[in-house]
């Protein structure tokens, strides 16, 4: 965040900052997409759980939404929600 701040003071140049922000914001929802996701597999998941018990399968439905959730970006992620409206 100092960084992106600085840059705002620094530089004139909006759309490069604005850039880097997305870059960040991309990266750190990669980030957490991954951390839910361990956590997901580590803590909910049983591995002694046969693969098609009806848990294991919500949590690997889970798995995947949240990651193509926080993975997607966000014009398709808005698109795709008004869609289901």
């Amino acid at each position: 965040m100092e960084t992106l701040e600085r840059a705002i003071e620094e530089d004139p140049e909006c759309a490069r900052v604005l850039q880097q922000a997305t870059a960040c914001r991309g990266a750190l929802d990669g980030f957490i997409a991954e951390v839910i996701e361990d956590h997901i597999r580590e803590h909910m998941i049983n591995p002694a759980t046969a693969h098609d018990d009806p848990r294991t399968v919500a949590a690997e439905a889970l798995v995947e939404i949240v990651h193509a959730y926080l993975t997607c970006p966000p014009s398709r992620r808005y698109a795709a929600n008004s869609a289901g409206r």
